[in-house]
């Protein structure tokens, strides 16, 4: 018998590149459950680092049968972003993180969090570049090889937006309400006989 359990966010962080970014802007923008992408005002592309409540997860998992990440994209151009899921390798603490940080004192190897087996996992555990429609939810499979490894250390993902030709389109890229669907059939329960 299988058991399907949405995991909830603990805590989550954009991180702005401030040579993309017009004027000002805080490093560390966060507002409850919404990751803007990339942004008009100003003009910005941003990486969103997340992690989940992973006590949710109960009772303990035998074998994951799939992992979705399920979110709901508020706004779109039809412009044609690239947005990929990583697992972070980093134990990154979102209020101390900067783009050359992620936590306060310690560096990414590569800004932003780009490095492959330093910062994040070379290997991309989701392609959202195709979610486009607004107003819509998205139930989009994850790598499970790659979930697994994520889930026994209890780390988090990112999603990472590439600069491709230009970040300055007409619009914001927003997503809200993002969590983790997992469907897995649970460890055989122990019964002691008294």
């Amino acid at each position: 018998m299988s058991i399907t359990r949405d995991l909830t966010l603990v805590s989550y962080a954009s991180i702005r590149n401030p040579v993309r970014c017009d004027g000002e802007v805080p490093d560390n923008p966060v507002m409850r459950n919404q990751f803007v992408l990339r942004s008009t005002s100003p003009h910005c592309y941003t990486h969103c680092f997340v992690h989940f409540n992973w006590s949710l997860l109960t009772p303990e998992p035998a074998t994951i049968i799939s992992a979705h990440l399920r979110i709901y994209r508020r706004d779109d151009d039809g412009s044609p972003d690239k947005i990929y899921v990583h697992r972070v390798l980093r134990s990154f603490v979102p209020a101390q993180m900067k783009w050359a940080q992620w936590k306060s004192g310690s560096n990414w190897s590569v800004a932003g969090g780009e490095g492959n087996g330093t910062d994040r996992s070379a290997t991309i555990m989701a392609d959202l570049s195709g979610q486009t429609i607004r107003d819509a939810w998205a139930l989009v499979p994850l790598n499970l090889s790659e979930f697994n490894l994520m889930k026994n250390a209890k780390q988090g993902l990112g999603l990472y937006m590439q600069d491709i030709d230009s970040p300055w389109y007409n619009s914001n890229i927003t997503w809200v309400n993002m969590m983790l669907r997992v469907t897995y059939t649970p460890k055989a329960q122990q019964v002691i006989m008294m």
